[in-house]
C-alpha cells in the first residue's frame, strides 16, 4: 500500500491521495523568458449594490504592448541580469501598479508612489525566489527590484511546460497507454507541508483518466523540470 499524502490545489479542496511511485522525468531543457506567459489580470470584489459593501475594483488588463515593453525593460535591468546570470528563470506575471494600477496600498517611499508602473515578476527557479521588477510606464525604465520568497499562481506557459514533462514521463506513459485523456486542465499545486518537494518548489498537478476509470494525478516540479510524484485520489 502506498503512503497517504494530502494534496492541496489552488482553487480546489483537499484530496487524500496515495503515492504509487516517485521518479525523475526526462529533462526537456531550460525554458527561456517569454512574453507569452503573462496571465491576464482579473476583477476582484465583493457583491456590488449591498449597503455597506464596496463596488467592484477592476484590475486593468495589461495591454500586450505595455507588457512586452515592461518585460523587456525588466529583463534588461542590470540588477535582474546580475541575479539571473547562469540561472534558470522565466517571466511569470506582469500587472499594472502604482498610480495607474488597482488600489494598491503603496508607501510614500515606494518608487511607484507617484508614477504609473508595471510590476513584472521574474521567477528564478535555481534559487527558488521571485524577482519583482518595477518598471515606469511611458519611459519603460526599471526603477527597482525586490526579491521575494514564493511567487504568483503558475502562468499558462508553466502549466503547459508541466503538461509536457508529465506526458514525457515513461512511468506515466506506462499507466496511461499510447493515448490518454485529461479530466481537467493542469492546476497549480499549492505549497503546503506534507507535499514533498512541492512544499517549497513551484509545482503543477497534471490529471489523467486511465482506461479503468481511475484518475491519476502527476505532480511536476518546475524548479527541476521533473515528475516528483504519481498519485491516485
Amino acid at each position: 500500500m502506498g503512503r497517504r499524502l494530502l494534496l492541496l490545489l489552488a482553487g480546489a479542496g483537499a484530496l487524500t491521495l496515495t503515492i504509487v511511485g516517485i521518479g525523475v522525468a526526462r529533462k526537456i531543457g531550460p525554458h527561456e523568458p517569454s512574453s507569452s506567459n503573462i496571465a491576464s489580470s482579473k476583477a476582484e470584489a465583493k457583491r456590488p449594490g449591498v449597503s455597506g459593501e464596496p463596488l467592484p475594483v477592476v484590475v486593468p488588463t495589461v495591454d500586450p504592448g505595455d507588457r512586452e515593453r515592461a518585460e523587456a525593460a525588466a529583463l534588461a535591468y542590470e540588477e535582474t541580469r546580475r541575479r539571473t546570470a547562469g540561472k534558470r528563470f522565466r517571466v511569470v506575471a506582469a500587472e499594472y501598479y502604482g498610480s495607474f494600477g488597482a488600489e494598491d496600498k503603496i508607501e510614500a517611499t515606494d518608487p511607484c508612489a507617484t508614477r504609473s508602473c508595471l510590476k513584472v515578476t521574474v521567477f528564478n527557479y535555481t534559487d527558488n525566489v521571485s524577482l519583482v521588477v518595477f518598471v515606469e510606464k511611458g519611459t519603460w525604465k526599471a526603477l527597482a527590484l525586490r526579491e521575494l520568497r514564493g511567487g504568483p499562481t503558475l502562468s499558462r506557459a508553466e502549466l503547459e511546460a508541466a503538461h509536457a514533462i508529465a506526458d514525457g514521463d515513461s512511468e506515466v506513459r506506462g499507466l496511461t497507454g499510447p493515448s490518454h485523456q485529461h479530466p481537467r486542465p493542469p492546476h497549480h499545486a499549492s505549497q503546503r507541508a506534507g507535499m514533498g518537494p512541492c512544499a517549497v518548489e513551484r509545482c503543477a498537478a497534471v490529471f489523467y483518466t486511465l482506461s479503468d476509470g481511475r484518475i491519476l494525478v502527476v505532480l511536476v516540479s518546475l524548479n527541476n523540470e521533473s515528475v516528483v510524484a504519481r498519485i491516485f485520489p
